[in-house]
C-alpha cells in the first residue's frame, strides 16, 4: 500500500518537473519575451528569485495533479459511474 502511494508521488512530481520545465524555458526564451513581452516575462532575471518560481511552478503542477489522481480515484471508489460521467 506504501508502494502505492510512493509511486502517485514520484510520477506527480515527475509530472510536476516536466511541465515546470516546459513554461520555464518557454518563458525564459529571449526570443520569444522579445516577440510577445506581454505574455511571456513572469520568472524574473535574478537567480534566487528564477528559483523559486521555478521550485513554486513544480509545487503548483503537482499539487494539482496529485488533487485530481486522488478525485478521480475517490470517485472510483464511491461508482465507477461517477469517473466516467
Amino acid at each position: 500500500d506504501v508502494g502505492a502511494w510512493i509511486s502517485i508521488c514520484t510520477s506527480t512530481l515527475t509530472i510536476g518537473y516536466t511541465s515546470a520545465t516546459i513554461s520555464y524555458d518557454f518563458d525564459t526564451d529571449p526570443e520569444l519575451r522579445e516577440r510577445t513581452p506581454e505574455f511571456f516575462g513572469y520568472v524574473p532575471s535574478d537567480s534566487w528569485r528564477r528559483s523559486v518560481v521555478f521550485v513554486t511552478i513544480v509545487s503548483f503542477c503537482a499539487g494539482l495533479c496529485f488533487i485530481r489522481c486522488l478525485t478521480i480515484a475517490l470517485f472510483g471508489l464511491v461508482g465507477r459511474g461517477w469517473v466516467a460521467a
